[in-house]
């Protein structure tokens, strides 16, 4: 696997395209998060010149990418945060007032969450089939309707073309420990007895996620569970979490270092990995225009995917 460092002091990854584009948030020496896409070696900053934080979640290989802002008056996790599509250099508001999107498919399809922090339902993943996965009164669900559960409480993040769905379920609801959890042909399969999750799937059934503070990575033809740690090569700094893979194997890491990195498979057969550079704001690259917040965008957006669901159901 290949390495991609960032440096400032707090930088996170959520999402990867096939293009090896890495979107997350930084965080700057006044500790307000900003939204960024990285791709070889230069990091651009999303954030609009309106919007005291932002950060991004996803990103599809069209580079449409999907995330929360706040404005000025406002902090990321108080309520306030606004759902945004980054569009063509143009940030198009898509929700209202507390609202949230966690991931866009290759049709440039998203599910807003709107009054997210209410306790409503969630959705947390989709796919390219138009399948959406998150959860509802603490049990995860698939296109609104609950996974089966040996175990009960669950919360499903992320599901591949194949309908393979991870997340995570709780082993205990008296004393409750997450486990790493793959749904698959309807039923839920544990990946490892290890206090975990399953935080994403690439359509050759790779997982990633984390585990006892390390993260993992999981393959599903050989149910060959792996600490990231010890198949990188070279490693120095222990990698805490997987966020993310693409469907060529490049995971998006978070470190100990409160640093991201991009890990790259070796060869073909190979069950290793190699550190192929770093994510750092040493190359941050302002926005070129100044985005704003288009609500026309949003509000068409809205009816088409409205529509959409309409259709399906």
């Amino acid at each position: 696997m290949v390495f991609h460092h960032c440096r400032a002091e707090l930088i996170e990854v959520f999402g990867i395209n096939d293009h090896g584009d890495i979107v997350g948030a930084f965080e700057s020496p006044s500790g307000l998060l900003h939204a960024f896409r990285w791709n070889n070696g230069v990091m651009f900053d999303l954030t609009p010149g309106s919007a005291v934080h932002s950060i991004a979640f996803d990103i599809n290989n069209a580079r449409q990418i999907v995330g929360q802002l706040g404005d000025g008056t406002s902090t990321i996790n108080n309520g306030q945060q606004i759902a945004f599509l980054w569009e063509n250099e143009i940030l198009n508001q898509i929700g209202l007032s507390r609202s949230s999107v966690f991931s866009i498919n290759e049709h440039g399809f998203f599910i807003v969450n709107e009054n997210h922090g209410s306790g409503g339902p969630i959705v947390r993943g989709i796919n390219n089939l138009g399948d959406y996965v998150g959860w509802a009164s603490g049990y995860a669900t698939l296109n609104g309707d609950p996974l089966p559960s040996s175990l009960g409480l669950g919360f499903a993040y992320a599901v591949n073309d194949r309908r393979e769905i991870v997340g995570f379920t709780y082993a205990n609801t008296h004393n409750p420990v997450p486990l790493p959890t793959l749904w698959l042909n309807g039923d839920d399969h544990i990946l490892s007895e290890r206090e975990g999750r399953a935080i994403a799937i690439n359509n050759h059934g790779h997982i990633v996620g984390e585990s006892e503070g390390r993260a993992f990575v999981y393959t599903l033809a050989d149910h060959n569970f792996r600490y990231l740690d010890d198949v990188v090569d070279g490693l120095s700094i222990p990698l805490i979490s997987a966020r993310a893979i693409n469907d060529s194997g490049e995971i998006a890491t978070f470190g100990s270092d409160r640093v991201s990195y991009l890990l790259t498979p070796n060869d073909a057969g190979s069950m290793g990995f190699s550190i192929s550079g770093t994510i750092n704001t040493d190359s941050l690259t302002p926005p070129l225009v100044v985005p704003e917040i288009n609500e026309l965008i949003a509000f068409l957006f809205g009816i088409t995917f409205c529509w959409y669901i309409h259709c399906r159901n």
